[in-house]
C-alpha cells in the first residue's frame, strides 16, 4: 500500500497570523504617510506667509523709492498715501497716487492705485509707516 502525502495547504491560522501581520504593516506605513503629509502642509503655510511676507515689502520699497519725498504723507490711524512713478503689473507708467491701508477689523494689508483696491495679504496683525527725518548736513 503506498501512502501519499496531502498538499501543501495553509491553515486557517497560518492565514489568519498572515493578515494580522499585514495589516499591522498597513496601518504603520499610513500613519507614516499623514504624518509626512501634515508636515508638509504646516511648512508650505509658513513657506508661503514668509514669501508673501517678501514680496509685500519688495512692492512697497518699490513704491516708497520711487515716490516723490514731499508726497509721502501719513494716513491716520492705519496707512500711507505717496505720489509715485512706480507701477505693478498691468499698470499704465507714469505719475500715480498710492495709498497703502492697512484695516484692522478685515486684518487685510491693501494697496489702492488708479483707484483700485487690491487686497494684498490677509491674516496680517499690525502695520505701522515711520517717516524719519533726513539727517543731511545743512
Amino acid at each position: 500500500m503506498i501512502v501519499s502525502k496531502p498538499p501543501a495547504a495553509l491553515t486557517l491560522v497560518e492565514v489568519l497570523a498572515s493578515l494580522a501581520l499585514l495589516s499591522l504593516l498597513l496601518v504603520a506605513g499610513s500613519g507614516w504617510l499623514i504624518g509626512a503629509t501634515r508636515a508638509n502642509a504646516r511648512h508650505s503655510a509658513d513657506f508661503s506667509a514668509a514669501d508673501w511676507s517678501s514680496r509685500t515689502l519688495a512692492v512697497i520699497g518699490r513704491d516708497v523709492e520711487s515716490a516723490d519725498p514731499r508726497s509721502i504723507e501719513l494716513l491716520q490711524p492705519h496707512g500711507v498715501s505717496m505720489i509715485t512713478t512706480a507701477a505693478r503689473t498691468g499698470e499704465h507708467r507714469g505719475w500715480r497716487q498710492v495709498v497703502w491701508e492697512f484695516d484692522p477689523h478685515e486684518r487685510t494689508l491693501s494697496r489702492t492705485s488708479d483707484k483700485v483696491e487690491r487686497v494684498v495679504m490677509d491674516g496680517v496683525d499690525g502695520f505701522a509707516v515711520v517717516l524719519l527725518e533726513s539727517r543731511s548736513a545743512p
